[in-house]
């Protein structure tokens, strides 16, 4: 017998527990053969307006290695971005390491980034924190010995050690590595270093919040920025299973907390249409599906709105439905195609559609 697929109304709300304790029962006892996949279909809908500065957007330089792309989801503790080893400019010895401030700030035209070094015993001044506008001539130590040149935005404040390395031709070079990479055993006073020798690995920006990754690149520097996601149900209070239906599989599924029923008709549970399952498995991306290449058309198609036209390709193959929208500029069309009882709109390239004769 192959598996087949029903649904499962549940109380609103329980759908995740309900699909979780399905899975529970499924690997107790061992129903690997009776109970396939389980699923609760959701759409991620993206926040553009969500600015955590503290846990979503990271600031990176010019030549740092960034390992995501736009528009990519992402998990907590992801790698986003390396910046470069920090190496020896010129062959040298130690003479000294101290305790500073790094604080980055870049112009409101994002077309300039400066640095400002503070030693580590002097005093920030009040109310100076990342993402605050700060206008030139405003001083940003207690002390007023640290003025801000031009008016911007603090993007960074990083703890650090200020490295000084004496030249062999008497020069001293100054290098600041950040708290987080500094080696107290591999880097101190009296060292010989090389030239080109890594005095630090390159600092690692690990993603600390679920989202999908936006990247500006300014030129002088980039960010990325992980905007904040929820999951939209498609189909609140239902979830969606395969199964070899027979009367123990139908008893236990029924007895699990939260369940009401299955959808059923005359007691008997119904099969979900296979183009309808196919269409929500693709949707949330269970399954491929071979994507098409737009043709390049004008879209004097004879289309109309309202008029019912077949999809060709894409999650929504062989539905049919009628044109709610169609845009010229972009010779695209919105069709509303109803799955599972839920009208949905679904946009598509002009080529990807065919009226129905």
């Amino acid at each position: 017998m192959l598996f087949k697929w029903y649904a499962l109304q549940t109380y609103s709300g329980k759908e995740h527990t309900v699909r979780e304790l399905i899975e529970q029962k499924k690997k107790d006892l061992g129903l690997e053969n009776y109970i396939g996949r389980v699923i609760v279909p959701e759409e991620i809908e993206v926040d553009l307006k969500s600015t955590d500065s503290k846990r979503g957007q990271y600031v990176v330089s010019s030549d740092a290695e960034v390992l995501v792309k736009n528009g990519s989801k992402v998990e907590v503790d992801t790698l986003l971005a390396r910046e470069k080893p920090i190496q020896a400019r010129e062959s040298g010895t130690i003479r000294s390491i101290e305790n500073f401030y790094e604080i980055l700030i870049e112009t409101l035209d994002h077309k300039n980034r400066r640095l400002y070094y503070i030693p580590g015993d002097v005093k920030l001044e009040k109310g100076i924190k990342e993402r605050i506008k700060v206008r030139k001539g405003m001083f940003l130590t207690q002390n007023k010995a640290y003025p801000v040149i031009e008016t911007g935005r603090i993007l960074r404040i990083e703890r650090g050690k200020e490295v000084r390395v004496l030249r062999d031709n008497g020069r001293i070079d100054k290098y600041f590595i950040p708290q987080v990479v500094f080696d107290k055993d591999a880097v101190y006073p009296g060292i010989k270093v090389e030239k080109k020798q890594i005095l630090a690995k390159g600092k690692e920006i690990i993603a600390k919040k679920e989202g999908i990754v936006e990247i500006n690149d300014y030129g002088v520097g980039k960010e990325i920025i992980i905007r904040k996601i929820a999951y939209k149900k498609m189909f609140p209070g239902y979830v969606f299973l395969e199964v070899r239906m027979n009367d123990d599989v139908w008893h236990l599924i029924r007895s699990i907390p939260n369940v009401v029923n299955f959808v059923s008709s005359g007691g008997e549970p119904l099969l979900v249409d296979g183009r309808e399952i196919r269409a929500i498995l693709r949707k949330i991306g269970y399954e491929r599906y071979p994507k098409a290449e737009p043709v390049q058309i004008k879209i004097n198609l004879g289309l109309r709105k309202g008029e019912i036209v077949k999809i060709k390709n894409g999650p929504f193959e062989d539905f049919t439905g009628p044109i709610h929208e169609i845009d010229d500029e972009r010779q695209e069309v919105k069709v509303m195609v109803t799955i599972f009882g839920r009208e949905t709109p679904v946009v598509l390239h002009a080529s990807e559609v065919e009226r129905i004769d």
